[in-house]
């Protein structure tokens, strides 16, 4: 009687111990930020509403590159060297690894599905982690000479891909996946760089690769609005920021990193504000670092 007691009490006893193990649940949109170790792989989650880090995540890789799906409980990374990408389940912490043909760049989860898209070094492709489906799409963007970019719009579901050397606009969208790739001819003669999306898709907003000029293209119409030149001289292939477009889509913004922006309101005129914002001198000294 007395052993039959003893066995029930450790049963008992390992049944809460692994009970209270269990991880907590790291799944609550717009509760947490990820951050990635540069040097480590670890993950540190980050309680945005008391600002204190409150766990750390080991990972089989330094994740270079993250993604978090923003209706589902998942968080995908890669290290830029394998061959693969990981997902986690935010709530049991569980991590899958899915093989790739190449590199991963960029990861982007689709909204109210199950894919993930996945910028690889020269084609884009889906993967549904919920099946273990990956489908890489044809048409190749890079070789040895040209780089690509990508703008993904979540509201449309779509892609677009830039290149350094073309002024064609390749789209794609992930809810017609039978269409394929369109092909957009802006009519310029130098190929783009960066770009954002309008949140309705109305338009895209991007900027020549070698970083002098803004281009608007309206969706609709093929309508375009450029800059013309930012600037007169400059350091070479010295970047322009990310173009920025409000929820509206009433103003677009173009700007350098010496300052000059360019703001156009779209429902007044086609023409831009000019504004030049003075960036005081400051002169950094490293004193430490921190290794998350």
């Amino acid at each position: 009687m007395i052993s039959r007691l003893l066995v029930v009490l450790c049963a008992l006893l390992f049944a809460t111990q692994a009970f209270s193990e269990a991880p907590k649940s790291l799944y609550g949109p717009t509760d947490y930020a990820f951050i990635s170790s540069k040097g480590f792989p670890n993950l540190a989650v980050v309680d945005l509403r008391s600002g204190q880090q409150i766990d750390t995540v080991k990972l089989p890789v330094t994740a270079k590159i993250l993604a978090a799906s923003t209706d589902r409980p998942y968080l995908a990374f890669s290290d830029r060297f394998t061959h693969g990408v990981y997902v986690m389940n935010l709530q049991t912490r569980e991590i899958e690894l899915f093989d790739l043909p190449a590199k991963a760049y960029r990861l982007v989860f689709i909204p109210n599905t199950s894919k993930l898209v996945i910028v690889l070094e020269k084609q884009v492709a889906t993967l549904d982690y919920e099946r273990g489906e990956l489908n890489v799409i044809e048409r190749e963007f890079q070789h040895l000479y040209t780089r690509f970019n990508t703008i993904f719009s979540v509201y449309s579901q779509t892609i677009w891909v830039t290149q350094e050397r073309t002024p064609i606009i390749y789209r794609y969208r992930f809810d017609k996946p039978e269409e394929g790739w369109e092909a957009i001819d802006i009519g310029d003669t130098r190929g783009f760089g960066r770009g954002a999306p309008s949140f309705e898709d109305q338009i895209i907003a991007f900027n020549t690769y070698y970083a002098d000029e803004g281009i608007i293209y309206f969706n609709d119409s093929g309508k375009t609005i450029t800059t013309g030149p930012m600037y007169d001289s400059r350091p070479l292939n010295e970047p322009m920021v990310e173009p920025y477009i409000d929820n509206g889509t009433r103003h677009v913004i173009f700007g350098d990193k010496r300052g000059n922006l360019k703001i156009y309101d779209l429902r007044k005129s086609d023409e831009p504000e000019d504004f030049k914002v003075s960036f005081p001198h400051v002169s950094l000294k490293a004193v430490g670092s921190i290794n998350i």
